[in-house]
């Protein structure tokens, strides 16, 4: 992973954690330099520094739940260190969240409703033990959303039973990554 740095003026953080840029007020291929140079650009008539970021692996969280993120300077060392916590979700933003996985996950599921529609029709060329598979996938569509807890939602088994007919693989299951 490419280094983080903040942007550091009078000991205060004024940027979120970024690359250096290629060129930076009156210096060019700034990020060519060593970091104990970009920590203090003093020396380029400028009073500010680039201070390297470390971080604290970013820990997994559900649907209900966010990442807060904390800097801390240390000022002796002209670094930043950052941490992550894992606080609990407001009920209407868990809504949203719900609400945005229920409409990815409508999205994929009515396309598969559409490509599927013809094996209903009675002159498909499928047989009927084929059809009657393909009804039951269409229902495990359509209910798929009726469930408590929408992250546990799984995709029905596409059938096989035409041998005739190729439906694609679903993609993977929309979910909250945060």
């Amino acid at each position: 992973m490419e280094k983080q740095y903040v942007l550091v003026v009078n000991n205060e953080i004024v940027s979120t954690p970024a690359p250096i840029p290629n060129n930076y007020k009156n210096i060019s291929n700034i990020f060519a330099l060593p970091d104990e140079q970009l920590s203090d650009l003093s020396w380029s008539g400028n009073n500010e520094g680039f201070w390297l970021v470390t971080s604290d692996p970013v820990p997994t969280m559900t649907i209900k739940q966010k990442i807060e993120t904390t800097y801390s300077l240390n000022i002796q060392n002209k670094s930043c260190h950052q941490s992550h916590t894992v606080v609990s979700v407001e009920p209407h933003e868990e809504e949203v969240r719900i609400n945005l996985i229920k409409s990815n996950i409508r999205m994929i599921r009515d396309r598969y409703l559409l490509i599927t529609d013809f094996t209903q029709l009675s002159d498909a060329p499928i047989s009927e033990n084929s059809k009657l598979d393909f009804k039951t996938f269409r229902h495990q569509l359509r209910i798929m959303l009726d469930i408590p807890d929408i992250t546990k939602a799984v995709w029905p088994d596409i059938p096989t039973s035409a041998s005739n007919i190729n439906i694609p693989e679903f993609p993977s299951m929309p979910s909250f990554n945060g």
